[in-house]
């Protein structure tokens, strides 16, 4: 028995370190993927993790025989993406070995058969096809498939060329880049300077991001108005608005308003809630005759049921008021937002100490201040703001997610640190079924 014991210890030894040697084999590999030397940001995503997070739902979910989009392909243990210096940043590419070529051209064959062949950048051995809105762009050679996204529409197939031949590229473990490879995660992403990762799992998605921001200014004290109990929606941003603001010119039909303006105002920053439904009331007068033919006014009250929308333009709230009323945004007694610029719902607008409201609401909600340490905070409970009207056509979109919660903190030698929270509807179930509603 115990020599029985002995060989069956030895033989799942022998196996675990073939399978740590065949993992770390496949790791190395794919770090020597080649990428572009003029690679901007790269994004890796780590399919062996990624699997070995979804193990324990593989075998609960329903097997069903579905065709895969592109057949001949093989699946490194990490994939990566990464965009160009001097590109648009959602210009997008990658590349994957080619593990069947007869199938891969079987496969494209059934499923690209409207998209178009790209002759211009073909080169021996290299083929490219281009769907018909032009945002995506394949080619492929007998051991590397190459695929580009691009939603500004860039021509992609020079570069996708150069990759296939091994142009102007480098491996990534050589690369200024290399260093995705040692950040957790099971997506991680760095452009040199800024890095961060996002994690799967069981009802919920992590995210975390260090950025680097020399320029920003962050206030030693900060405050936000704690929000009603039934708040959807909360945000606020507390650290300028020089970024955003400074030779900005915002349009509206036929109104303007100046970025340098609001600076001039001593706009510091933003808060916003969205909570419950509140009534508006409008008076509507209406004329009509009566018997002696004398013109008689009648008057009936409207009612609309509106999301109560509650914003805060931080700063010098008389100086805002008037800047806003000089460029027409707001009315000329400065109490009601001009209806060319909001026209969904009348938004009041009210001079405060510490700012500028603006809302759905005639007067400003009370509530305590509440001190801070993040400058960013952006929270929203997706099944309150369902229960709104003016959101449902949203809920197709947002019905496995439950609620949001992202923030950002300023932390020495002027980084930003950034984490976000996103609760899914089902806690036991893993992240990455619920968001691909498997």
């Amino acid at each position: 028995m115990k020599k029985f014991l002995s060989i069956t210890a030895a033989i799942l030894v022998l196996l675990f370190v073939s399978f740590w040697a065949y993992v770390q084999y496949q790791r190395s590999t794919a770090r020597s993927t080649p990428v572009r030397k003029d690679a901007a940001m790269i994004v890796r995503v780590d399919v062996y993790d990624i699997y070995k997070s979804l193990l324990r739902d593989y075998f609960k979910l329903e097997k069903k025989k579905k065709d895969r989009l592109v057949e001949g392909l093989g699946i490194p243990s990490d994939v990566y993406i990464y965009n160009l210096q001097g590109w648009q940043p959602t210009t997008l590419f990658a590349t994957l070995p080619v593990e069947d070529s007869a199938a891969l051209v079987r496969s494209l064959t059934r499923h690209t058969g409207s998209w178009q062949p790209v002759m211009q950048a073909s080169a021996a051995g290299v083929y490219i096809r281009q769907s018909p809105d032009r945002t995506w762009t394949i080619a492929y050679t007998a051991t590397t498939f190459a695929v580009s996204w691009s939603p500004r529409k860039e021509n992609t197939a020079v570069v996708l060329t150069e990759i296939l031949q091994q142009k102007n590229t480098q491996p990534l473990k050589d690369s200024r880049l290399s260093a995705v490879n040692r950040l957790p995660g099971h997506i991680s992403f760095t452009d040199g300077s800024m890095q961060g990762h996002i994690d799967f799992e069981r009802g919920q998605v992590l995210a975390e991001a260090v950025i680097p921001a020399p320029q920003l200014q962050v206030p030693a004290l900060m405050q936000y108005r704690r929000p009603a109990s039934d708040a959807a929606l909360r945000l606020w941003y507390l650290a300028g608005a020089d970024a955003w603001l400074r030779h900005k010119t915002f349009t509206l039909d036929t109104l303007t308003l100046q970025g340098d303006s609001l600076l001039a105002a001593g706009v510091t920053g933003i808060a916003l809630t969205v909570s419950g439904s509140v009534i508006q009331k409008d008076t509507i007068v209406a004329y009509e005759y009566n018997d002696d033919f004398e013109k008689v006014a009648t008057v009936t009250i409207k009612e609309d049921s509106v999301p109560g929308i509650y914003a805060t333009l931080y700063g010098n709230g008389p100086a805002l008021a008037t800047q806003l009323k000089q460029c027409h945004w707001l009315r000329s007694d400065s109490s009601i937002v001009n209806p060319a610029v909001f026209p969904l719902y009348r938004l009041y607008a009210q001079s405060q100490r510490e700012g500028l409201y603006l809302g759905t609401v005639a007067h400003a909600p009370v509530g305590n201040l509440v001190p801070t340490t993040n400058f960013f905070n952006l929270f929203i409970d997706f099944e309150k703001l369902g229960l709104q009207k003016e959101f449902v056509p949203l809920k197709p979109y947002t019905r496995v997610l439950k609620q949001l919660d992202a923030s950002a903190t300023l932390v020495p030698e002027h980084m930003v640190q950034a984490r976000a929270k996103l609760q899914l509807q089902d806690p036991a179930r893993h992240a990455l079924l619920q968001l691909l509603a498997l």
